[in-house]
């Protein structure tokens, strides 16, 4: 046990003491957050596939000043883009990677500009 001659130099060490440990634990946490694969804790499902692929279809569109400047976002849904989901969901298809599938499925999309492209299984 330390004793101080006085108070003000027993906080002073004190306070150096607890940013120490709170430092080191900020470091240490950051450390294992950044290391650790955050999808690999998360398994995904086809309900969380087909959301995450219809958020992507979303688009900010401000269209006065005022928007601007309050910063509104204003979301908006692609059409073409959901339609190519939809039909995504209903076929329990997946993105095609490129413009390859694997064997046993081929590659669709709708005709609109922003249509995704996807592996669906072939028909008989």
């Amino acid at each position: 046990m330390v004793i101080y001659r006085h108070r003000e130099e027993a906080v002073r060490q004190t306070r150096r003491s607890s940013f120490f440990w709170i430092a080191s634990l900020t470091l240490a946490m950051t450390v294992l957050f950044a290391t650790f694969p955050v999808r690999a804790a998360i398994k995904e499902t086809d309900a969380s596939y087909y959301d995450r692929l219809m958020k992507s279809c979303e688009y900010k569109k401000r269209e006065t000043w005022r928007d601007y400047l309050l910063y509104v976002p204003n979301k908006r849904l692609d059409e073409c883009c959901a339609s190519s989901v939809r039909s995504m969901t209903d076929l329990g298809a997946k993105l095609a990677s490129g413009r390859e599938c694997p064997a046993g499925t081929q590659i669709n999309q709708l005709k609109c500009t922003s249509s995704k492209v996807w592996c669906e299984p072939l028909k008989n």
